[in-house]
């Protein structure tokens, strides 16, 4: 492959963000307050009960937690299921590769499906508007929907409790949202994200990088509860940086035992925590685990949101990318002559090697990466990025190229070419595709844009109609998910069914050339 080499934009062989870069979108943002002595009620499944401190093991992983009337209470307001301390097994390839970092579960068997969580109330919950107010907050500003349970298997049960509690995730069947009167709808709201699947502010891996725990002040038998999800062998992953204004926040006199800070910023400073609202972080958080598509927008990378169109920014320097894809849930990115392989969830990234400048089109077939680069079609293994060139065409010219049934379909000039991905022996499927800058594969048809129309392809016959009336002119960006396309033209990102029939979902997309979608068991 040629060698290109240019300047690297500050990217590093692994780069980890290094500060919050909100959502570009308008969301409400509750701040942390400055510094303060006054402290909020924290959330505790038994308030002033500490329990036996006990060793098990978590999906076969040793984790400490207490024991309090039967039940297993992690970090104070996290309760774990007798199932999760039983098994030895691993709920899937993420946790087993020992993804332990921090604010949000990285496990997909943690998520819940379609974004959707089934939830029912107890009748004897008091007060029971504030369960509907925290779901109402989740509503507004993330892609999560929660809809009342009639027969589904695995749902949330909101009911009268000692203190505030809940497991983290989708852990199968029912679950509980423990409340008791004195909950607030600002713990309910705490309480939720933990049953979706986010884990406490403070303990980050990074936390050490903008707080001290001061240990000799920690109540005995609550020291467990201020270890960092590495430290405790839990699945997870840190979404930009440490939020004092979160949520999901310990206050600076968190079970303290003598009326002395637990946790003060590093100059020693106390803070005050919040209960009002979902920060821009929590939101971004939210978005990032319950996103299936992802683009570059300026110089960023974002997860986006297939249901409302939000984004949440995952960081990284990305101006001047050439194409974008996924494969096997990890992002691929070529920017400044790089393949960089990225992480979905916090856009962590590695070089794959130095060789893709001048990249036209990319896309992902049996578990491969093909690329066309100055001219020529290669082959790329996505865990090694060793490279081979296919064939000897020459496809200088390339605007599009996509994959469906063994085969590439690539667009050069004004023809669609069908391309054998193991010889690069090709065959026309005949003119009049001049133009044409993004395709995808749907429901055993290609999509693509030309001449200001939608056309639905034949892969076999190369055959093609029409699809609905609209002006698609403009259009810069296409992918393919869960039945629907989603196309960039202009501002706006539209969701498509296959007849033609669209949605507007947000505005702000004007530059955007890439995005690529992810199908998640959730």
């Amino acid at each position: 492959m040629y060698f290109f080499i240019r300047t690297i934009l500050a990217f590093g062989a692994t780069v980890y963000l290094s500060g919050c870069k909100d959502t570009f979108d308008e969301v409400h943002v509750a701040e942390s307050k400055s510094d303060s002595s006054v402290s909020v009620p924290m959330e505790e499944a038994f308030p002033g009960q500490t329990g036996i401190v006990k060793q098990g093991k978590l999906y076969g992983i040793p984790v400490y937690y207490s024991e309090i009337q039967n039940q297993a209470v992690f970090e104070g307001d996290i309760i774990l299921s007798k199932e999760q301390l039983s098994t030895t097994g691993l709920p899937d390839s993420t946790f087993r590769n020992g993804r332990t970092e921090g604010t949000g579960r990285s496990s997909n068997a943690a998520r819940w499906p379609g974004n959707t969580v089934y939830y029912k109330i107890d009748p004897a919950l008091p007060n029971q508007a504030r369960v509907y107010a925290a779901i109402k907050e989740w509503e507004t500003y993330t892609p999560l929907r929660f809809v009342l349970r009639t027969s589904q298997a695995n749902y949330v049960t909101f009911r009268p409790g000692s203190g505030c509690s809940s497991h983290v995730g989708m852990i199968g069947g029912q679950q509980y949202i423990n409340l008791a009167s004195s909950c607030s709808t600002g713990n309910t709201v705490h309480e939720i994200a933990h049953a979706i699947g986010m884990w406490h502010e403070q303990s980050r891996v990074d936390r050490d990088k903008y707080v001290k725990i001061l240990w000799e002040n920690i109540l005995p038998g609550y020291e467990h509860n201020f270890k960092t999800y590495a430290q405790q062998n839990m699945d997870g992953f840190d979404y930009s940086s440490m939020d004092l204004g979160s949520i999901m926040m310990y206050d600076s006199y968190a079970f303290t035992k003598n009326g002395k800070p637990t946790i003060t910023r590093l100059n020693g400073s106390t803070y005050t925590v919040q209960r009002n609202a979902l920060a821009s972080r929590d939101i971004g958080c939210s978005v990032s685990m319950y996103s299936n598509l992802y683009t570059v927008k300026g110089d960023r990378l974002y997860a986006v949101s297939a249901s409302t169109g939000q984004r949440s920014d995952l960081g990284g320097s990305w101006t001047g990318t050439e194409a974008l894809v996924s494969y096997n849930n990890t992002l691929y990115g070529v920017q400044a002559g790089h393949l960089w392989k990225t992480d979905r969830l916090n856009g962590n990234y590695v070089s794959m090697g130095p060789d893709y400048g001048g990249t036209l089109a990319m896309t992902v077939l049996n578990n491969y990466l093909y690329v066309i680069q100055l001219g020529s079609l290669w082959q790329v293994n996505p865990l090694t990025g060793a490279y081979a060139k296919i064939g000897t065409a020459n496809w200088n010219g390339s605007t599009a190229m996509t994959a469906y049934n063994g085969q590439l379909f690539v667009v050069k000039g004004d023809y669609l070419y069908r391309v054998n991905p193991t010889n690069g022996n090709y065959q026309s499927m005949g003119p009049t595709y001049q133009g044409t800058t993004d395709m995808a594969v749907l429901n055993g048809s290609i999509y693509l844009v030309e001449s200001n129309r939608l056309w639905r392809v034949n892969p076999v016959t190369g055959s093609y109609v029409q699809v609905g009336t609209e002006d698609w002119s403009g259009t810069t960006a296409m992918t393919s998910l869960n039945g629907y396309l989603y196309v960039v033209q202009g501002d706006v990102l539209y969701r498509v069914a296959y007849n033609g029939t669209w949605k507007a979902l947000s505005s702000g997309w004007t530059g955007v050339n890439y995005i690529a979608s992810i199908s998640q068991p959730y």
